[in-house]
């Protein structure tokens, strides 16, 4: 969602300022395709050439470090967590099931899950990985 340029600037805006706001999600984009010929070709619609270049430079640094999301494939649910949480502490899927009040299946189906998003080979190693991970604290 592009907020409108009126709603963020504190003085009125000029026709350059306006421009370049419009271009920058193209550019943004460009960038993350790792394209910057494009980004720079986008950026020299709206800015001086010497210009764009140092501003290219800025932003494909700010792109670099800029960390990356996490996989949603890998990403542990809330009762994902814990249930390799209630592992960590020792309790067995039978005791985790009836602390929370669902059926064993539905624990060993999440050990399952966490096993796997983890890379895991059973339940202890993925307490270590969330561990390791930060995950759990």
């Amino acid at each position: 969602m592009t907020v409108p340029l009126e709603a963020v600037a504190s003085e009125p805006v000029s026709t350059g300022t306006r421009a370049l706001y419009a271009v920058m999600p193209d550019v943004s984009r460009a960038l993350a395709r790792r394209d910057k010929p494009a980004a720079l070709a986008l950026l020299r619609t709206v800015l001086p050439a010497r210009l764009a270049s140092d501003a290219l430079v800025t932003l494909a640094r700010e792109e670099e470090h800029r960390p990356s999301p996490p996989d949603p494939r890998w990403v542990l649910t809330a009762t994902e967590i814990d249930t390799v949480r209630a592992a960590g502490h020792g309790l067995t899927a039978d005791e985790t099931a009836a602390r929370e009040g669902v059926p064993v299946n539905t624990v060993r189906s999440r050990r399952r899950s966490v096993i796997q998003k983890l890379e895991a080979a059973n339940i202890v190693e993925a307490v270590a990985e969330a561990h390791r991970r930060g995950i759990l604290s």
